[in-house]
């Protein structure tokens, strides 16, 4: 922890995020409890930066609540985000557990609320309880396969329809409800999917031909079933799709 973040404590929901990520579902409690008792929690500002591309890391860290970007230089000098981290999720999982500099940078999209746990007891345990240790590799296997698969999936579909994807993404995180409000800036929610600010704008604009609106700060479908079939490539209502 350095001088701009604050020193919480654990809360029971904080203990709920733990045994529901990704990383530590599949284990038992009392072993949960064992390798994370040396962690502490966090909260920081928003563009707060926990690590840059190319350096070795030795915490390994789980959003609690909030929002965490993770971005990549690419070779033409664009920052491009490859995912934004949510409560349950931790970053950065490889290049802490096998000491390797990291490929991307992470930083805070909001204030953002994390658990912080010291790598090095954490290999020294792992490499004591085999169990654990290959319960939690897989795990952060298939958190990199998923985002691999996700980039994949949003590199064949066009501007618009990742912008259609993202908000029923989002109408499923607030419980199916038709009318929510963007949890980011949108040029936050713009680079998560791939997309400069300013088309993005645009792919939201065009929305509003399968019943995209927005009300203030919150977005409403009329029909999600209808947004869904244009996200699918099964209709398109009298509108351009070169965004």
């Amino acid at each position: 922890m350095d001088a701009r973040s604050t020193v919480l404590r654990w809360t029971s929901g904080d203990w709920i995020v733990l045994r529901r990520s990704m990383l530590f579902r599949d284990l038992p409690a009392d072993r949960i409890r064992h390798l994370t008792m040396d962690a502490e929690t966090g909260l920081v500002p928003c563009g707060y930066v926990f690590y840059r591309a190319g350096e070795r890391i030795d915490r390994l860290r789980l959003v609690l609540s909030g929002g965490v970007l993770i971005e990549r230089d690419e070779p033409d000098g664009e920052l491009v985000c490859l995912e934004v981290c949510e409560a349950g999720r931790t970053y950065g999982d490889f290049a802490a557990l096998l000491d390797r500099p990291t490929t991307h940078s992470a930083r805070a999209a909001g204030g953002v609320r994390f658990m912080s746990l010291p790598v090095e007891p954490l290999r020294r345990q792992l490499a004591e309880d085999g169990e654990s240790a290959v319960s939690i590799i897989a795990s952060a296997a298939a958190h990199a396969r998923a985002t691999a698969d996700h980039l994949v999936r949003l590199k064949a579909m066009s501007g618009v329809r990742r912008a259609g994807d993202l908000l029923l993404r989002l109408s499923r995180d607030n419980g199916g409800r038709v009318r929510f409000a963007l949890p980011y800036e949108k040029s936050v929610l713009a680079h998560s999917i791939g997309l400069r600010p300013e088309s993005f704008s645009r792919a939201l604009s065009q929305l509003a031909a399968v019943g995209v609106t927005f009300e203030g700060e919150f977005v409403r479908l009329s029909s999600q079933e209808r947004l869904r079939a244009f996200v699918e490539n099964r209709s398109w209502p009298h509108a351009s799709e070169a965004v």
